[in-house]
């Protein structure tokens, strides 16, 4: 009789309270089922899994609460729904301990994901296609790990972080990025990874190639810079570079450097980045050979070894 009323109160309970982790497919395939699959986490569950599907969304899917882990499985796609427009990820991390990993993410309309002042996230095992502006996005973000995901056809740049702090970016593929541009006030860019007004970044063992799709020569594989002018930005520091594998392999080039320390504009010598260490990077095909370093301050430390760059 008890195990029979056992039974009974648990067909009565709704999926989500009855099981752990919370599918959102059990409450559809739209932004109102992501926001329910959300309100029924509880202090023990905390974990929310994207089955195999398209889920379509009408707005960002903004996570705002701590502790919380969003699972792709294999085939779960997120797309916007036609003609929704917003600035920041469609995916977009504002809480503490936050992890995002197995999703396919195409067609956002601005960024594909956005850590905004996020802290301990880690974006791992995603791919990332054809987001209007950048793929991957780290702003004032502290203490984070983004790692073996694939970012292509950002029409900015693959992975960019402004702001950003202790950050380890490992074994990600990065390619074609840098492709036709919304109208608007977004610069026309395309590196496939950089370090802008950030400190203490580790870019390690990622796959680098043919970016700057639009803009040849002007854009580069892996790029670190910084304001310069601005006060209230960080300058670059700290900022290791090892392993990476960087080079263009199309038939008209379009990557220029495979690194590249400084702006385009910023004259040798005058710059005000510090502490980088560039070391058992190869590269191949890009439109100039080695490391361009004009963005490094007067006397800053410099450390480089084992480099394999070479040009087309």
């Amino acid at each position: 009789l008890a195990a029979s009323a056992s039974s009974a109160l648990v067909a009565t309970m709704p999926a989500s309270a009855a099981s752990c982790p919370i599918s959102v497919s059990d409450f559809g395939h739209n932004l109102e089922a992501v926001h329910k699959a959300m309100k029924s986490m509880t202090a023990s569950c905390r974990t929310i899994v994207f089955t195999p599907g398209t889920y379509v969304l009408n707005d960002q899917y903004r996570i705002t609460a701590t502790s919380v882990k969003v699972v792709g499985q294999p085939g779960a796609v997120i797309k916007p729904a036609a003609g929704t427009k917003f600035r920041g990820g469609l995916i977009q991390i504002s809480g503490t301990n936050v992890s995002v990993s197995g999703l396919t993410i195409i067609g956002s309309p601005s960024k594909g994901i956005e850590a905004h002042r996020a802290e301990n996230f880690v974006l791992s095992d995603n791919i990332i296609r054809d987001s209007g502006t950048l793929g991957i996005h780290l702003l004032g973000s502290d203490r984070g790990t983004v790692s073996n995901n694939t970012v292509t056809g950002s029409r900015s740049n693959g992975i960019d972080m402004h702001g950003a702090r202790y950050v380890v970016v490992r074994g990600n593929k990065v390619y074609l990025n840098g492709g036709p541009r919304l109208k608007g006030s977004e610069r026309n860019e395309g590196n496939g990874i950089l370090a802008y007004c950030s400190q203490h970044i580790d870019i390690l063992s990622n796959t680098v190639y043919n970016n700057s799709q639009t803009q040849p020569g002007k854009r580069d594989g892996i790029r670190m810079s910084d304001s310069r002018k601005d006060p209230t930005e960080m300058p670059t520091r700290y900022i290791t570079v090892d392993g990476n594998v960087i080079y263009d392999d199309q038939r008209s080039g379009t990557q220029d450097y495979a690194i590249h320390i400084g702006g385009a504009s910023v004259k040798e010598g005058e710059g005000t980045i510090d502490f980088v260490t560039v070391t058992n990077n190869r590269g191949w095909g890009n439109l100039h050979a080695g490391i361009r370093t004009n963005g490094l301050a007067r006397g800053a430390t410099f450390r480089q070894s084992n480099n394999d760059l070479r040009s087309r």
